[in-house]
């Protein structure tokens, strides 16, 4: 860039400024034949068109309805006289209203053979030359660079600069966010497979307790738990069962009259169990060698019925 300002500053020169302006353009043809156009348009470095603002001058005309400005405003042609032998220069000029810097030249149906296009500053010296090759052509003119150009094309490539960062930027936000929404996605992936996990245990928990059940219930006596081991009594009840049942409720009856008519004063003697109580009682009472026997105990018997 400092070289670009440097050459940029040399330009600016005043001297070198004035000998890069453009004062005349001017249309020359060499040989015999006619000179002649139909519009030629000159614009400068932005873009708008100066040359119809100028004097057209040529070196001969052909008649009053074919004068050199027709060339400037694109309405009829111009032509010069005919010159059957090429002994005379013939010429188109179209002189600006100030020195200027062009940017760009249009010619329409201009002839080709022998013809050049030709820029001049205002001392009449050359500043750029064409050939015309093509009856309609358009010419783009090299402008010499001031330290202005420098400074704004330099602007211009800090600005697209500027615009690929922030496309950079902009691009690794959203590669984090990406990421970031990855980071959630797999945490709340995480979340979700624990949560799975714990059905799956509560699944398998429930899953085996049915077994066990239908185990159960196909076949209930395969297994006996320790609080069913010791009944005497099988489960579910059965109608062996029963008399069982009886019998037990009968001696729990019987038992349970007795004590209470010990309680209320009345004492039952049966022959069985009254010997089979002297005989219990005998084994706990029987003398130690060298002890008093021991002394029968008076049983009270129930006062006898009052006379009627």
């Amino acid at each position: 860039m400092e070289a670009d300002l440097q050459a940029a500053a040399k330009n600016a020169d005043p001297q070198v400024m004035y000998q890069s302006l453009v004062k005349f353009i001017r249309l020359e043809k060499s040989g015999s034949g006619y000179l002649y156009a139909q519009h030629i348009q000159v614009f400068d470095e932005k873009g708008n068109s100066i040359a119809i603002a100028g004097t057209a001058t040529s070196s001969s005309v052909y008649s009053v309805d074919y004068t050199a400005k027709n060339a400037l405003s694109g309405q009829g042609y111009f032509y010069t006289q005919y010159d059957p032998n090429g002994s005379t220069a013939k010429f188109w000029q179209v002189e600006l209203q100030r020195p200027s810097r062009v940017s760009k030249i249009v010619v329409s149906y201009v002839p080709t053979d022998n013809v050049k296009l030709v820029l001049q500053n205002g001392d009449k010296t050359l500043v750029k030359e064409f050939s015309v090759a093509q009856p309609n052509q358009e010419f783009t003119v090299a402008l010499t660079q001031t330290t202005n150009d420098v400074i704004g094309q330099k602007m211009n490539d800090l600005k697209n600069l500027e615009t690929d960062v922030q496309s950079v930027l902009k691009c690794l936000q959203e590669e984090i966010v990406q990421r970031e929404n990855i980071s959630s996605d797999i945490y709340d992936l995480q979340q979700k497979a624990k949560e799975k996990k714990e059905q799956v245990e509560t699944k398998d928990i429930n899953v085996r307790s049915s077994k066990e059940r239908a185990a159960l219930l196909r076949d209930p006596y395969a297994e006996t738990t320790v609080w069913e081991s010791w009944f005497p009594l099988g489960r579910p009840l059965e109608k062996s069962s029963v008399p069982v049942l009886w019998t037990m409720a009968l001696i729990f009856l019987i038992v349970s009259l007795g004590l209470f008519l010990y309680m209320a004063g009345f004492q039952l003697e049966v022959e069985i169990i009254k010997k089979a109580g002297e005989g219990f009682s005998s084994m706990f009472n029987k003398p130690r060698n060298g002890a008093a026997p021991a002394l029968p105990i008076p049983i009270a018997s129930a006062p006898p019925a009052p006379p009627k």
